[in-house]
């Protein structure tokens, strides 16, 4: 169980974007440009996949609707398969926050 979900929740912004170097505030913001988009989406997927959060969790912090997240987490599979910028950012959200690496998981 996670004790501060809302110390998590901003360390997790301000790593998506120190990844994608942009301003952190724009992560949660309304701006639809693609990069944008590419952090909340794999910050958003990583929160509810990795760390257990809930839609409503994440629909307070990152002021989207649940029917948002809904749709992220139906997208997840497709985006990891075929959007390369994705799934780099997903798995380095992975390796930089919880230390695992995905490449070293799928060798075994």
């Amino acid at each position: 169980m996670i004790k501060n979900k809302f110390k998590v929740l901003q360390d997790i912004t301000q790593l998506t974007a120190a990844l994608l170097d942009v301003p952190a505030k724009d992560i949660n913001g309304g701006n639809r440009a693609r990069r944008l988009v590419l952090g909340r989406v794999a910050s958003a997927n990583f929160l509810m996949r990795d760390l257990g959060f809930t839609y409503d969790e994440l629909s307070r912090h990152i002021n989207r609707d649940r029917t948002s997240f809904y749709y992220y987490e139906a997208k997840h599979n497709d985006n990891y398969k075929y959007w390369d910028e994705y799934k780099e950012l997903y798995d380095n959200l992975k390796k930089s926050y919880l230390g695992i690496d995905n490449m070293a998981m799928t060798k075994e």
